[in-house]
């Protein structure tokens, strides 16, 4: 492992690619010369483990914040089709009739502002 690019892979492999740890022992023998030895077995295998529960966080934060984006769009919506037929004088009657929570209020108003 000369180059960056050598170093990126190797990490790669080890912790962001989905293969099945034999797969991962055999590109560690043939590419990388290592011999994975029942201790190094282990280890390997923490660091698969690692990376997927990784990967499983990353992609429910995402998932989390997708949906939030997705109420706040929604509510940005709903609050300027009410503003507009003028059955509501402001944004703070919207809130309540739409029993908007305090922690998504201000996002809301920023989208509003925005729009």
């Amino acid at each position: 492992m000369n180059r960056p690019k050598d170093i990126m892979e190797f990490l790669f492999l080890l912790f962001l690619s989905n293969r099945e740890f034999d797969e991962i022992r055999l590109i560690l023998e043939k590419k990388y010369d290592i011999v994975v030895t029942e201790e190094l077995k282990t280890e390997v295998e923490k660091m698969c483990t690692f990376s997927e529960g990784a990967f499983l966080a990353w992609q429910e934060r995402g998932l989390e914040q997708g949906l939030e984006k997705g109420k706040v769009e929604t509510l940005v919506n709903n609050i300027s089709s009410l503003l507009e037929s003028g059955l509501i004088s402001d944004v703070q009657q919207a809130f309540s009739i739409l029993h908007v929570k305090k922690d998504l209020q201000s996002k809301v108003l920023q989208h509003l502002q925005l729009h």
